[in-house]
């Protein structure tokens, strides 16, 4: 019995030592590994600074990928088949103004002083209005014709407007000073709308003789200026409505509210084309000659 017991004990003592020895194997191995793998990363740092500083600090791109390459291709020919699409569906970018940058900067100023020139004509007609000038002046001609001078002319133009139905129940006993002041604003008025088609016509030639102003745009100026022409018939089929006796001795004269209505609302409608052309052609491509 004691002879196995001792036999035991020794079995189990050369176990605990052989566990022992592999334990210290497997920390030693694993620190070792660790020690590697610290050494192995010191040494890539080392050889990745010696190589930047031998290439002055510069790298070459790491080369692309076959698929890299075509994927941004792709996208560069889905940018610009987008870009041709908004192109093509927006009246915006077209070309209306050939001749470069210089060309477009003179016909963008063109446009929006014709614009403002517009707004200071609704401006001065409701001035005129609001004077009570507009029925002033009992005859009217296309082109225009001089103011009076001499005082016979001006007596002579009082003398019609002695006639008109607002001098016999508005203005009944008005002097010729008076008379001056609202033949002046009408007068003013209307020579004004005149020097718009001015402004407009010679700069509108001028541009076409120099190839500045492409198809689209000139049509589309060539309409404004007649709309501009039929603006100054509407406006004095408005005034005739105010020359004519009234239905009743009690009523007023004036204006038809109707006429008053179409000749303000083509004024509008001339101002918003002035302004849409002007951005249209600001924002159209440039086109060299």
């Amino acid at each position: 019995m004691s002879a196995s017991k001792l036999g035991t004990v020794l079995r189990r003592s050369k176990t605990l030592t052989l566990i022992y020895h592999l334990r210290n194997a497997s920390s030693s191995s694993s620190s070792f590994s660790r020690v590697s793998r610290e050494h192995s990363l010191h040494s890539s740092a080392s050889r990745f600074a010696s190589l930047y500083s031998s290439r002055g600090g510069t790298f070459r791109s790491l080369p692309k990928s076959p698929f890299s390459l075509y994927s941004r291709k792709m996208t560069t020919s889905a940018t610009l088949l987008s870009t041709t699409k908004m192109q093509i569906g927006n009246p915006g970018l077209k070309v209306l103004v050939a001749g470069g940058s210089q060309a477009q900067k003179k016909v963008g100023i063109w446009l929006f002083g014709c614009g403002a020139w517009v707004f200071s004509m609704v401006v001065l007609g409701g001035v005129t209005r609001l004077t009570r000038s507009g029925l002033s002046m009992t005859d009217w001609k296309f082109t225009g014709s001089l103011p009076p001078i001499s005082e016979e002319q001006w007596l002579l133009e009082f003398e019609k407007y002695k006639q008109s139905p607002e001098y016999k129940r508005v203005n009944k006993g008005m002097n010729l000073e008076d008379f001056k002041f609202i033949y002046w604003m009408e007068y003013a008025h209307r020579m004004w709308g005149r020097g718009l088609g001015v402004v407009f016509a010679l700069p509108f030639t001028y541009f076409l003789a120099k190839g500045y102003i492409t198809r689209q745009l000139g049509l589309r100026l060539s309409a404004l200026f007649a709309l501009g022409g039929t603006q100054g018939l509407i406006g004095w089929w408005m005034v005739n409505s105010g020359l004519e006796e009234p239905p009743s001795e009690y009523v007023q004269p004036r204006v038809s509210p109707y006429r008053l209505a179409a000749h303000l609302t083509s004024a509008f409608v001339i101002y918003v084309a002035f302004c849409g052309l002007f951005q249209l052609s600001c924002q159209s491509p440039q086109m060299d000659q």
